[in-house]
């Protein structure tokens, strides 16, 4: 059972298009899969390979079924997405940076100030009680 988690885990990541065309191929895929399980239980993912055809190969397969203009939409819907995450991702990490950055010059310049004024020295208190006595 692992092994044909294992296997279909790896068709599912190069599957492109349409979430409903992919999740009925992985369906037929995972049937007919559970089919051979039952002859072959111990069956192990170089033998799923023999049998079914490496993920590149069902990719293939699958595309071939597509309609190409929904292939090449999804293909660079995808890639559209993948830059736009790889850019909000940056951007919040550059954020972040600058942010930890001014909040610690903020608190390096409060205690510089806290440090000046504690060097400006005691102050002088005369008791004028005493001296009046």
């Amino acid at each position: 059972m692992r092994n044909k988690k294992l296997y279909l885990h790896s068709v599912e990541q190069l599957l492109i298009g349409k979430r409903k065309d992919r999740k009925a191929f992985l369906n037929n895929l995972s049937q007919d899969i559970d089919e051979y399980l039952l002859s072959t239980p111990d069956a192990s993912c170089t033998d799923l390979e023999k049998e079914f055809g490496t993920p590149a190969q069902l990719l293939y397969e699958y595309a071939s079924a597509q309609d190409e203009r929904e292939l090449a939409n999804s293909i660079s819907i995808k890639r559209i997405s993948v830059v736009f995450l790889t850019f909000l991702l940056a951007a919040g990490i550059s954020g972040s940076i600058l942010n930890t950055l001014w909040w610690n010059k903020t608190l390096h310049d409060i205690h510089e100030t806290e440090n000046l004024n504690n060097q400006i020295g005691p102050t002088i208190i005369i008791d004028e009680t005493k001296e009046s006595k």
